[in-house]
């Protein structure tokens, strides 16, 4: 009886694994936990289709160890409020922006190296209006560090699930 019985198992485990979809090269996200898990590491996935928030801000920055704090998340004595400031970069080349003071932009980026290291944004009036050149410093499934050489800044961003 035991025997049959495992039989049986074993094959309805055959045939449900069998009807499983099969293995391909898409991405694979899964959030557990809060932890965003990604296997496909390329730079156009660690850095779209997420919301990333700030963390961090110094201005006049030219390397490390230079540049003023003016804002840190958390922090009481920030020169600039970023806590409501978020963007979602998409893989179409859109960006959803939402200002310090929650003003929607809708703005659009590219790649602009071989290397995807580096991202513009052309002019936005009143935002932007000149565009905007950043250079990716860090890049993980959850932390973002630019350079933005058009205002000497450095922006790091976490991600918000």
């Amino acid at each position: 009886m035991k025997m049959k019985l495992s039989i049986l198992l074993a094959f309805a485990s055959f045939i449900a694994l069998s009807s499983l979809p099969s293995c391909s090269k898409d991405t694979v996200t899964v959030i557990k936990n809060d932890t965003l898990l990604i296997k496909d590491n390329s730079t156009l996935t660690l850095f779209t289709e997420k919301q990333w928030i700030f963390d961090t801000v110094y201005f006049n920055y030219t390397g490390a160890g230079t540049g003023n704090l003016v804002y840190a998340r958390g922090g009481n004595s920030n020169t600039v409020n970023l806590d409501n400031a978020r963007g979602v970069f998409w893989k179409d080349g859109t960006e959803d922006d939402f200002t310090y003071n929650g003003v929607y932009l809708p703005l659009h980026w590219s790649f602009v190296n071989g290397d995807s290291s580096e991202i513009y944004s052309p002019p936005y009036p009143t935002y932007l209006p000149n565009g905007d050149y950043a250079r990716i410093l860090k890049l993980d499934a959850t932390h973002l560090t630019f350079y933005d050489s058009t205002n000497s800044a450095l922006d790091i961003f976490i991600y918000k699930p």
